[in-house]
């Protein structure tokens, strides 16, 4: 099986490493200084899971030039550089590739669509705390490394499409067996899972970022663990309203995993706001906006959240 990765940041980087380390045979799409560190030394994970090098990865910056499409391509670009992505896939996914997301949001499966064709389409979603600590190096911190994958919406795939899902799966669940680097599962609902991750992750990033704090301060004072509950209300409301099955208590359930984060836990968001780079403002906080003005759910704490980051979004 052939897997291109497009994006090797912390996410496409871990994980593409972990296929290769397995045995898969993997092309990772990069550019820069992480991309040439890559060619020239290696790819290097340090985990507490297990290190690994790829001493040799196949690293190209233009996916039309592969002689053959992949069979699979996991898209793990930050969500500003999706509809880049969706259009340099679009050829690959026309001759038969299928086409995961393994991104942060809950709209970016529209943009792919667009370009690539739903019935290209899987969808995925991942718990893992990792990023590039310098160029060829991921580092992943912590042990949650938890990967989610299945047919989008809920629909029946076609027949090719279910036989891409199914070797897709049994490659992922191979190379957790064989290299201990994370869980693996195939989920019957992965738009729920989806919108699960999202109910924690948008309230999550937008409160650490607009307040420029780590979590634990916010969650122990009360007027800023109101505006958390207030974040996490509108969001699972927007999900209800869009149709999907949250659980009756998920607002307590987002709470309560909240609380048990370490308390110098940032978001991503945060870690760029600090760095000076663009924001996923518009595909987290923004969306809760975007979408329940669709769904005609009020947003406003969420809001007040995006308005006050807005400035910086473009970094």
């Amino acid at each position: 099986m052939h897997i291109l990765v497009f994006g090797a940041g912390g996410v496409g980087g871990y994980y593409g490493a972990r296929l290769a380390e397995a045995g898969y045979a993997v092309t990772f799409v990069a550019r820069g200084r992480h991309a040439r560190a890559m060619a020239d030394h290696g790819l290097r994970v340090r985990s507490a899971r297990g290190d690994a090098t790829i001493a040799r990865p196949t690293v190209v910056e233009d996916p039309g030039t592969l002689a053959a499409a992949p069979d699979v391509a996991l898209v793990c670009v930050k969500l500003m550089h999706t509809e880049d992505a969706a259009r340099r896939l679009a050829p690959l996914a026309a001759k038969g590739t299928a086409v995961c997301s393994l991104q942060n949001g809950v709209d970016r499966g529209e943009i792919l669509a667009r370009h690539c064709g739903q019935d290209a389409l899987l969808d995925g979603t991942t718990q893992i705390g990792a990023a590039i600590a310098e160029p060829g190096v991921i580092q992943h911190t912590g042990t949650m490394a938890d990967l989610t994958y299945g047919a989008p919406d809920g629909r029946a795939p076609s027949a090719r499409m279910a036989d891409r899902l199914q070797a897709l799966d049994a490659a992922l669940q191979e190379t957790a067996r064989r290299t201990g680097g994370f869980e693996a599962r195939q989920s019957p609902d992965i738009r729920l899972d989806i919108w699960r991750k999202f109910t924690f992750l948008a309230p999550f990033a937008g409160l650490t970022a607009r307040h420029r704090s780590p979590i634990g301060p916010l969650r122990d004072a009360p007027e800023t663990r109101r505006e958390l509950s207030q974040l996490v209300a509108e969001t699972v409301a927007v999900g209800r309203a869009a149709g999907v099955a949250l659980a009756d208590d998920r607002e307590a359930q987002v709470l309560s995993f909240v609380d048990g984060l370490p308390a110098e836990m940032k978001s991503s968001m945060l870690h760029d706001l600090e760095a000076g780079k663009p924001l996923e403002l518009d595909w987290l906080t923004g969306a809760v906006v975007r979408l329940g003005a669709r769904h005609g759910v009020a947003t406003p704490a969420n809001q007040v959240i995006r308005d006050a980051l807005a400035a910086y979004k473009d970094g």
